[in-house]
């Protein structure tokens, strides 16, 4: 196949998606699948974008743009991933979205815990001790 019609076909589909979006019918919520931005609801000014096949809330770096979470600059000598993060117990949609130690479990930011296999998980699906129900893990 000839590279122009590649091309062709790709930045048509781009101006098609961008079309629909414009349009008010982009509508993947946050957490959901995404290719391109625009697939996310409130893409651009709405801080959402598509941030590894996922739609994120952007974080704002050290001088005001935003950027994917993973991406975003929050101080200069400390590197990506430095963002405003979201403390334990805030709303989040993947792991990318909390402050360290957290993990998004069930859409909040939690401490996993470490179960008696020696993994860290959830604190809902942890499991204390072999045969105990998910949950049981104290730490």
């Amino acid at each position: 196949m000839n590279i122009k019609y590649l091309i062709s076909i790709k930045l048509l589909i781009s101006i098609c998606v961008f079309l629909v979006a414009v349009n008010g019918q982009a509508a993947t919520p946050l957490g959901g699948g995404c290719t391109l931005h625009t697939d996310c609801e409130n893409w651009g000014a709405g801080g959402v974008g598509c941030c590894g096949y996922t739609c994120q809330t952007l974080g704002k770096d050290y001088l005001g743009i935003k950027w994917c979470p993973d991406d975003c600059v929050g101080d200069p000598a400390k590197g990506h991933g430095t963002c405003q993060k979201i403390d334990i117990g805030g709303n989040c949609n993947n792991n990318a979205e909390c402050k360290n130690p957290g993990w998004c479990c069930s859409g909040k930011c939690k401490t996993r815990q470490q179960d008696y296999n020696g993994d860290w998980l959830c604190p809902e699906v942890c499991v204390g001790w072999p045969l105990k129900p998910p949950g049981t893990c104290k730490n």
